[in-house]
């Protein structure tokens, strides 16, 4: 007891007494670390626990030394997730989920007369019923989808037969034996399929001409007049024939059609006609 009181060593008393002084301040400032930790954790948990919360208990402090640092017990820590309550049981951590259930109404419920659904709070909206198209639309559809399958059809035909030769192509040529003078006449044109195979054929003002000459003077023409030419096409099945007619009125042409003031004296006329490269063919006629 002497030696608490009057310590004894090597060293100065008032160095012993500093020495006591700080691990007594170091202990009451342990204690107090524990109790404000006790604290604040029984405060967090007021929200889970029906029980008060127990009074805070506070110690007295006393003033440390210039020379004295705090010293803080490690051992002091309370355990993860509990905070010791005031009859020494560990209290529910403050992260506690209630057990009571929350119900979410279902998103895939919607109505089936085809109205909008108003989706509650934080619920995605389901997507709305599409709009019937309207006649105008449904017209505008069918009628592209009619052209898109008849140039499907068109292209598939051209593919499938083979213009004409014109080596395998017979014209033909006839008309009236005699016609009166500045009178109109006409002439039908034919040219036949002799191939084995069907095939298409066109004829057009660009690859057929009819003309009508007397010797070496050419008195009408379908170069001058190509609206005289009617477009032709079709398919020809083996010996069959694409025809067509040629009007003559009668007189002179020239260039852009336009008669001549000369007009055809009586006699002994001949018509030509020539397809692309096919054999030409005549027909006489005289003009009485």
């Amino acid at each position: 007891m002497s030696s608490v009181l009057h310590p004894v060593g090597p060293e100065p008393r008032e160095r012993y007494w500093v020495r006591r002084l700080a691990v007594l301040v170091a202990a009451v400032v342990a204690i107090g670390i524990v109790i404000a930790l006790v604290g604040n954790a029984m405060s967090a948990g007021s929200a889970v626990q029906a029980e008060p919360a127990p009074p805070t208990v506070v110690a007295p402090t006393l003033p440390p030394p210039a020379s004295a640092s705090p010293v803080t017990d490690p051992t002091a820590s309370p355990t993860p997730g509990t905070t010791p309550g005031a009859s020494g049981t560990a209290a529910p951590s403050a992260s506690a989920t209630p057990g009571a259930a929350t119900t979410t109404p279902s998103a895939s419920a919607s109505p089936t007369d085809g109205s909008v659904v108003t989706p509650a709070p934080g619920q995605k909206t389901k997507t709305e019923k599409a709009t019937p198209p309207t006649d105008a639309a449904k017209r505008k559809a069918a009628a592209q989808a009619a052209e898109k399958k008849a140039a499907a059809q068109k292209k598939a035909k051209a593919k499938v037969l083979a213009t004409c030769p014109t080596d395998d192509l017979r014209p033909t040529l006839t008309g009236p034996k005699k016609v009166g003078a500045t009178k109109s006449t006409s002439f039908a044109v034919s040219l036949i399929n002799g191939s084995k195979t069907s095939c298409y054929l066109k004829a057009t003002s660009a690859n057929f001409t009819l003309t009508v000459v007397s010797g070496k003077d050419k008195i009408w023409s379908t170069d001058d007049c190509p609206a005289a030419v009617p477009t032709q096409s079709r398919k020809l099945a083996p010996e069959k024939s694409l025809d067509w007619k040629v009007k003559w009125n009668g007189e002179r042409s020239g260039s852009g059609c336009k008669d001549q003031k000369e007009r055809p004296e009586p006699g002994y006329y001949w018509a030509i006609a020539n397809f692309d490269d096919t054999k030409e063919v005549r027909w006489r006629v005289i003009l009485t």
